[in-house]
């Protein structure tokens, strides 16, 4: 996997904090070691952990693209420098549902929290049914999907499945 510097900026700064977890494409790479695209994605625990993130990078050089919020339930703020984009996510269902069941997994020299592997599985499900996905990431997520199936704990993916919100179900987002 080639990292860009920014990449490498975001994985520093996340090696020292424990209230985050890598998920998507990065998740998938640490998992799988199917290629991502130059980004990273992270659900955080609240709003005030969007927030101070967002500054520190904005401080660091990065400018906020978007940053989206309900101020309650949900908060999404998009950074980009040089091409990479740093998304972070605060939604209260994946704190609920995802977050209790990270794991911590090694890459290069840096203990990264990621989602578990049920958790992947089941957002990877959701993003092959979204319409307008790019064919390239339609395959590359067959691939991810095809990979985890063989090692899921059944257990875990029960435990996680009647957890999930009807937002994710009925709309597609946790």
């Amino acid at each position: 996997m080639v990292l860009t510097d920014e990449m490498r900026e975001i994985l520093r700064y996340l090696h020292n904090k424990k209230d985050y977890a890598i998920f998507a494409g990065f998740a998938a790479f640490l998992h799988t070691k199917v290629e991502s695209s130059a980004d990273i994605d992270i659900f955080v625990k609240s709003i005030k952990g969007v927030n101070n993130i967002s500054k520190d990078f904005i401080n660091a050089g990065w400018k906020q693209k978007s940053k989206k919020t309900d101020n309650s339930l949900f908060m999404c703020s998009t950074l980009e420098k040089n091409n990479t984009t740093f998304d972070i996510i605060f939604s209260k269902s994946a704190k609920e549902t995802i977050l209790p069941n990270k794991v911590k997994l090694p890459f290069n020299s840096y203990g990264l929290y990621v989602i578990n592997k049920e958790a992947l599985f089941i957002s990877k499900l959701l993003w092959l049914a979204s319409e307008n996905r790019p064919e390239e990431k339609i395959r590359r997520d067959k691939n991810v999907v095809n990979i985890l199936r063989k090692n899921l704990n059944i257990k875990e993916l029960r435990k996680i499945l009647v957890k999930m919100k009807d937002t994710f179900w009925k709309k597609g987002y946790l």
